[in-house]
Protein backbone atom coordinates (compact mmCIF):
# COMPACT_ATOMS: atom_id res chain seq x y z
CA UNK A 1 0.00 0.00 0.00
CA UNK A 2 2.04 2.97 -1.25
CA UNK A 3 1.87 6.09 0.91
CA UNK A 4 3.37 8.21 3.70
CA UNK A 5 5.92 5.52 5.67
CA UNK A 6 8.23 6.32 8.57
CA UNK A 7 11.74 5.40 9.14
CA UNK A 8 12.97 5.02 12.29
CA UNK A 9 16.33 3.80 13.50
CA UNK A 10 17.94 3.24 17.10
CA UNK A 11 21.09 3.85 18.28
CA UNK A 12 23.33 2.55 20.96
CA UNK A 13 25.94 4.66 22.75
CA UNK A 14 27.71 3.37 26.38
CA UNK A 15 24.45 1.21 27.42
CA UNK A 16 22.38 4.17 26.46
CA UNK A 17 19.78 4.45 23.54
CA UNK A 18 17.84 6.84 21.60
CA UNK A 19 15.82 6.81 18.32
CA UNK A 20 15.59 9.18 15.30
CA UNK A 21 12.99 8.79 12.39
CA UNK A 22 11.84 10.63 9.39
CA UNK A 23 8.64 10.54 7.01
CA UNK A 24 8.73 9.83 3.47
CA UNK A 25 6.06 9.23 0.69
CA UNK A 26 7.41 5.87 -0.69
CA UNK A 27 5.99 6.50 -4.79
CA UNK A 28 4.61 3.61 -6.14
CA UNK A 29 6.36 1.11 -3.93
CA UNK A 30 4.49 -0.71 -1.72
CA UNK A 31 7.20 -3.32 -0.23
CA UNK A 32 8.83 -2.20 2.99
CA UNK A 33 11.71 -4.35 2.84
CA UNK A 34 12.53 -2.54 -0.22
CA UNK A 35 11.77 0.60 1.14
CA UNK A 36 13.99 -0.34 4.37
CA UNK A 37 16.76 -1.23 2.08
CA UNK A 38 16.90 2.66 0.17
CA UNK A 39 16.24 3.96 3.53
CA UNK A 40 19.45 2.26 4.63
CA UNK A 41 22.11 1.81 1.17
CA UNK A 42 20.06 4.51 -0.93
CA UNK A 43 19.34 3.91 -4.47
CA UNK A 44 22.64 2.85 -5.84
CA UNK A 45 23.82 0.67 -2.73
CA UNK A 46 26.57 4.06 -2.40
CA UNK A 47 24.69 4.92 1.20
CA UNK A 48 21.43 5.68 2.42
CA UNK A 49 19.59 8.28 5.15
CA UNK A 50 20.88 5.71 8.43
CA UNK A 51 24.61 5.45 6.22
CA UNK A 52 24.70 8.74 6.50
CA UNK A 53 23.38 8.89 9.61
CA UNK A 54 25.75 6.74 11.36
CA UNK A 55 28.51 8.34 9.48
CA UNK A 56 27.92 11.81 11.77
CA UNK A 57 28.61 9.74 15.27
CA UNK A 58 31.80 9.12 16.98
CA UNK A 59 33.39 5.50 16.62
CA UNK A 60 31.55 4.57 20.10
CA UNK A 61 28.02 4.75 18.81
CA UNK A 62 26.03 2.02 16.89
CA UNK A 63 23.04 2.32 14.71
CA UNK A 64 21.72 -1.23 15.87
CA UNK A 65 18.58 -1.06 14.14
CA UNK A 66 16.04 0.67 11.24
CA UNK A 67 12.24 -0.19 11.32
CA UNK A 68 10.12 0.89 7.91
CA UNK A 69 5.99 1.52 8.86
CA UNK A 70 3.37 3.05 6.89
CA UNK A 71 1.61 5.25 9.03
CA UNK A 72 -1.93 4.35 7.42
CA UNK A 73 -1.38 0.62 8.21
CA UNK A 74 -1.53 -0.63 11.79
CA UNK A 75 0.62 -3.48 13.03
CA UNK A 76 2.68 -2.92 9.38
CA UNK A 77 6.51 -2.67 10.08
CA UNK A 78 9.87 -4.23 8.76
CA UNK A 79 12.50 -4.15 11.35
CA UNK A 80 16.16 -5.02 10.54
CA UNK A 81 18.85 -5.57 12.90
CA UNK A 82 21.83 -4.91 10.79
CA UNK A 83 24.51 -2.89 12.83
CA UNK A 84 25.97 0.43 11.44
CA UNK A 85 29.23 1.58 13.32
CA UNK A 86 29.93 5.18 13.95
CA UNK A 87 32.62 7.32 11.99
CA UNK A 88 36.19 5.71 12.96
CA UNK A 89 37.46 9.17 12.11
CA UNK A 90 36.47 10.95 15.24
CA UNK A 91 35.37 10.34 18.61
CA UNK A 92 31.73 10.73 20.31
CA UNK A 93 30.39 13.05 22.67
CA UNK A 94 28.33 11.92 25.48
CA UNK A 95 25.07 10.48 24.29
CA UNK A 96 23.51 13.40 26.70
CA UNK A 97 24.79 16.25 24.52
CA UNK A 98 23.07 16.78 21.10
CA UNK A 99 23.43 18.76 18.21
CA UNK A 100 20.02 21.13 17.65
CA UNK A 101 19.49 20.91 13.80
CA UNK A 102 16.26 23.19 12.54
CA UNK A 103 14.50 21.92 9.25
CA UNK A 104 11.98 23.83 7.43
CA UNK A 105 10.24 23.29 4.48
CA UNK A 106 10.64 25.13 1.26
CA UNK A 107 9.36 28.65 2.02
CA UNK A 108 10.68 28.38 5.57
CA UNK A 109 7.36 28.78 6.74
CA UNK A 110 7.22 25.67 8.83
CA UNK A 111 10.01 24.42 11.04
CA UNK A 112 11.07 20.51 12.88
CA UNK A 113 13.30 20.47 15.26
CA UNK A 114 15.93 17.38 15.65
CA UNK A 115 18.60 16.55 18.14
CA UNK A 116 21.48 15.00 16.74
CA UNK A 117 23.22 12.79 19.71
CA UNK A 118 26.12 10.91 19.02
CA UNK A 119 28.03 13.79 17.64
CA UNK A 120 32.07 14.80 17.68
CA UNK A 121 33.92 15.74 20.57
CA UNK A 122 35.38 17.97 18.96
CA UNK A 123 32.46 20.58 18.23
CA UNK A 124 31.67 21.42 21.36
CA UNK A 125 34.16 24.10 22.60
CA UNK A 126 34.11 26.71 25.22
CA UNK A 127 31.68 25.45 27.64
CA UNK A 128 28.53 24.26 25.50
CA UNK A 129 29.15 26.04 21.81
CA UNK A 130 29.13 24.20 18.50
CA UNK A 131 32.12 25.07 16.45
CA UNK A 132 31.52 24.45 13.01
CA UNK A 133 34.03 23.05 11.16
CA UNK A 134 36.73 22.05 14.26
CA UNK A 135 36.34 18.18 12.50
CA UNK A 136 36.36 17.93 9.00
CA UNK A 137 35.48 14.24 8.76
CA UNK A 138 32.23 15.55 11.18
CA UNK A 139 31.19 18.21 8.67
CA UNK A 140 31.38 16.02 5.64
CA UNK A 141 29.59 13.87 7.58
CA UNK A 142 26.69 16.23 8.73
CA UNK A 143 26.35 17.80 4.81
CA UNK A 144 26.10 14.17 3.25
CA UNK A 145 23.15 13.55 6.20
CA UNK A 146 21.75 16.80 4.97
CA UNK A 147 21.81 16.24 1.03
CA UNK A 148 20.44 12.92 1.42
CA UNK A 149 17.89 14.52 3.57
CA UNK A 150 16.83 16.96 1.21
CA UNK A 151 17.59 15.11 -2.44
CA UNK A 152 15.51 12.06 -1.09
CA UNK A 153 12.61 13.69 0.38
CA UNK A 154 12.36 12.95 3.72
CA UNK A 155 10.34 15.22 5.95
CA UNK A 156 7.99 15.24 8.69
CA UNK A 157 4.31 15.06 9.71
CA UNK A 158 2.93 18.47 9.62
CA UNK A 159 -0.68 19.91 11.21
CA UNK A 160 -2.98 21.07 7.90
CA UNK A 161 -5.82 23.10 8.34
CA UNK A 162 -8.68 21.25 10.29
CA UNK A 163 -12.06 20.15 9.32
CA UNK A 164 -15.04 21.08 11.98
CA UNK A 165 -18.13 19.35 11.51
CA UNK A 166 -21.67 20.77 13.98
CA UNK A 167 -22.82 17.61 15.28
CA UNK A 168 -26.87 17.77 15.10
CA UNK A 169 -27.39 14.72 17.73
CA UNK A 170 -25.97 12.10 19.55
CA UNK A 171 -28.18 9.09 20.83
CA UNK A 172 -26.99 5.85 23.10
CA UNK A 173 -26.79 2.66 21.03
CA UNK A 174 -29.00 0.46 23.36
CA UNK A 175 -27.11 -3.04 22.94
CA UNK A 176 -23.42 -1.49 23.45
CA UNK A 177 -24.63 1.37 25.49
CA UNK A 178 -22.08 3.50 22.79
CA UNK A 179 -23.04 6.92 21.60
CA UNK A 180 -24.07 7.20 18.10
CA UNK A 181 -23.43 10.49 16.74
CA UNK A 182 -24.59 12.58 13.78
CA UNK A 183 -22.96 15.64 12.16
CA UNK A 184 -24.88 18.41 10.04
CA UNK A 185 -22.38 18.27 6.72
CA UNK A 186 -20.56 15.55 5.78
CA UNK A 187 -18.36 13.41 5.28
CA UNK A 188 -16.18 12.80 7.89
CA UNK A 189 -12.16 12.11 7.25
CA UNK A 190 -11.83 8.57 6.49
CA UNK A 191 -11.41 5.10 8.60
CA UNK A 192 -8.21 3.63 8.91
CA UNK A 193 -7.68 0.13 8.11
CA UNK A 194 -9.43 -0.54 11.50
CA UNK A 195 -12.55 1.51 10.77
CA UNK A 196 -11.67 4.48 13.30
CA UNK A 197 -11.07 7.35 13.01
CA UNK A 198 -9.63 10.30 15.58
CA UNK A 199 -11.58 13.31 16.61
CA UNK A 200 -11.66 16.49 18.92
CA UNK A 201 -14.62 17.41 21.06
CA UNK A 202 -15.55 20.79 21.52
CA UNK A 203 -18.11 22.71 23.08
CA UNK A 204 -19.86 19.23 23.58
CA UNK A 205 -22.02 20.73 26.76
CA UNK A 206 -21.54 24.69 26.91
CA UNK A 207 -22.60 24.59 30.51
CA UNK A 208 -19.31 22.53 31.71
CA UNK A 209 -16.99 20.42 30.60
CA UNK A 210 -18.42 16.81 28.84
CA UNK A 211 -16.50 13.26 28.61
CA UNK A 212 -16.66 14.34 25.15
CA UNK A 213 -14.96 16.89 24.80
CA UNK A 214 -11.33 16.29 23.68
CA UNK A 215 -9.32 13.69 21.77
CA UNK A 216 -11.86 10.59 21.06
CA UNK A 217 -11.21 7.40 18.96
CA UNK A 218 -14.48 6.79 17.17
CA UNK A 219 -15.80 4.18 14.89
CA UNK A 220 -16.53 5.72 11.29
CA UNK A 221 -20.21 4.27 9.88
CA UNK A 222 -21.30 6.84 7.42
CA UNK A 223 -19.84 10.35 5.87
CA UNK A 224 -22.43 11.55 8.90
CA UNK A 225 -22.35 9.24 11.24
CA UNK A 226 -19.72 8.47 13.86
CA UNK A 227 -20.00 5.58 17.24
CA UNK A 228 -17.90 5.51 20.36
CA UNK A 229 -15.20 2.70 20.39
CA UNK A 230 -16.49 2.19 23.89
CA UNK A 231 -19.40 2.57 26.12
CA UNK A 232 -19.97 6.31 26.82
CA UNK A 233 -22.33 7.55 29.10
CA UNK A 234 -22.95 11.33 28.50
CA UNK A 235 -25.26 14.41 29.45
CA UNK A 236 -28.12 14.40 26.51
CA UNK A 237 -27.44 16.77 23.20
CA UNK A 238 -27.95 19.82 24.52
CA UNK A 239 -28.55 21.95 21.01
CA UNK A 240 -26.52 24.04 19.02
CA UNK A 241 -22.94 24.45 19.42
CA UNK A 242 -21.15 20.76 19.70
CA UNK A 243 -18.28 20.57 17.59
CA UNK A 244 -16.17 17.44 16.25
CA UNK A 245 -12.86 18.42 14.87
CA UNK A 246 -9.96 16.56 12.55
CA UNK A 247 -6.92 17.68 12.81
CA UNK A 248 -5.15 15.69 9.80
CA UNK A 249 -1.57 15.75 9.20
CA UNK A 250 0.66 15.45 6.12
CA UNK A 251 4.31 15.28 4.81
CA UNK A 252 6.18 18.37 4.73
CA UNK A 253 9.18 17.78 2.70
CA UNK A 254 12.64 19.04 4.23
CA UNK A 255 13.97 21.70 1.89
CA UNK A 256 16.70 23.09 4.15
CA UNK A 257 19.05 22.04 7.37
CA UNK A 258 20.44 24.40 9.98
CA UNK A 259 22.91 23.06 12.69
CA UNK A 260 22.12 25.53 15.21
CA UNK A 261 23.69 25.33 18.90
CA UNK A 262 24.64 22.40 21.62
CA UNK A 263 21.98 21.57 24.04
CA UNK A 264 21.52 18.70 26.53
CA UNK A 265 18.81 15.83 25.65
CA UNK A 266 17.91 12.87 28.14
CA UNK A 267 18.55 9.07 26.91
CA UNK A 268 17.24 5.75 28.00
CA UNK A 269 18.02 2.00 27.84
CA UNK A 270 19.43 1.06 24.77
CA UNK A 271 16.62 -0.86 22.48
CA UNK A 272 18.35 -4.30 22.00
CA UNK A 273 18.86 -4.85 25.91
CA UNK A 274 16.38 -6.59 28.35
CA UNK A 275 14.99 -4.50 30.97
CA UNK A 276 16.08 -6.66 33.96
CA UNK A 277 14.36 -8.32 37.03
CA UNK A 278 12.45 -6.20 38.93
CA UNK A 279 12.94 -5.78 42.81
CA UNK A 280 12.00 -8.23 44.88
CA UNK A 281 8.46 -7.12 46.56
CA UNK A 282 7.37 -7.86 50.51
CA UNK A 283 4.80 -10.11 50.27
CA UNK A 284 2.13 -10.15 53.14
Amino acid sequence: MPGIYKATAWFECNGLGWSEAYYRDSGLVSDLAALADFDRVGAGGAGGLWVKRAGCCGREVTLVAQETSFITVRGDSVLNYIPIGGNSAFSADAPTVALLVSCGNLDNTRRKNVFMRGIADAVVVNGGRFAAGTEPAFEAAINNFKNTLISDGYGWLGRQAPQIFDVLSWADVPASHQLLLTVDVGPLPAADSFGLIRLVGKLMNPRGRSVLDGTQVYIRVSDTEAKTKKPTAAFPYPGVGPKLIYKPTDLIDIASVRFQKIVERKVGKASHLPRGRALVRARG
